[in-house]
């Protein structure tokens, strides 16, 4: 829970930088003061990384759960070739065996 409450705050900071970045980038007064200019070429370089990171935590979050079926798949198959291993019928024993060397 306490991961889904700081990715939530992670979130909602990107999504406030970037609309705050979007109503600087409309007014020209804003984007004409020098002092603004530097503190939102800043702002705009760590709301581009934190968009970044938001992505990659997303792809390893994807990837964690593709990882679990593929592990699952690869019990399933396994539990397959023992049944075959197992059989009292030779051909497939013998089959099984096979497998079971690979």
């Amino acid at each position: 829970m306490r991961k889904l409450c700081n990715n939530i705050k992670i979130t909602e900071a990107d999504s406030i930088s970037d609309t705050i970045i979007m109503y600087y980038d409309d007014e020209d007064d804003l984007r004409n003061d020098r002092f603004l200019q530097i503190v939102f070429s800043e702002m705009r370089v760590l709301s581009d990384q934190i968009t970044e990171l938001n992505k990659s935590d997303k792809i390893i979050s994807n990837l964690a759960e593709l990882d679990n079926r593929r592990n699952k798949a690869i019990s399933k198959l396994g539990n397959i070739v023992n049944g075959y291993y197992s059989m009292i019928d030779a051909n497939y024993s013998e089959k099984g065996k096979e497998v079971k060397r690979i």
